[in-house]
């Protein structure tokens, strides 16, 4: 059985907003740090068949608005969607909680035009 979800507008609106799938011009390099991005990989590794994703390079910024964001783009096994990308993005929230988005199939630049499958070509 579904539990019901009572949220009002705005609620629901604030439990749904988030960074922009991409860097916003206003976002500058974060400065690296290990274990915020460790309890981003962490976060991702609690979703179902997570572990079989070829993950690419992160890519950490700061914002204004979100504080640190963290990215990475994914390919499912098996699968390629290129041109199209498939995102993470994750960030911590004023109550401690970090969120994952999941974005498969986007119209994005890829993150690191040279990650390719997980792997950087060169």
């Amino acid at each position: 059985m579904i539990d019901e979800i009572k949220l009002s507008e705005s609620e629901w609106a604030d439990e749904l907003a988030g960074p922009p799938l991409s860097p916003a011009a206003d976002e500058r390099p974060g400065a690296v740090d290990p274990a915020f991005a460790a309890e981003c990989l962490a976060g991702l590794r609690t979703l179902p068949s997570s572990e079989q994703w070829v993950l690419g390079a992160d890519l950490v910024t700061h914002s204004a608005q979100w504080g640190d964001v963290w990215r990475m783009d994914f390919e499912l096994p098996g699968e390629t969607l290129r041109p199209r990308v498939n995102r993470l993005v994750s960030w911590r929230r004023a109550d401690g909680t970090m969120p994952i988005i999941v974005a498969i199939g986007q119209t994005l630049p890829p993150l690191h035009p040279s990650d390719v499958g997980g792997k950087k070509e060169g």
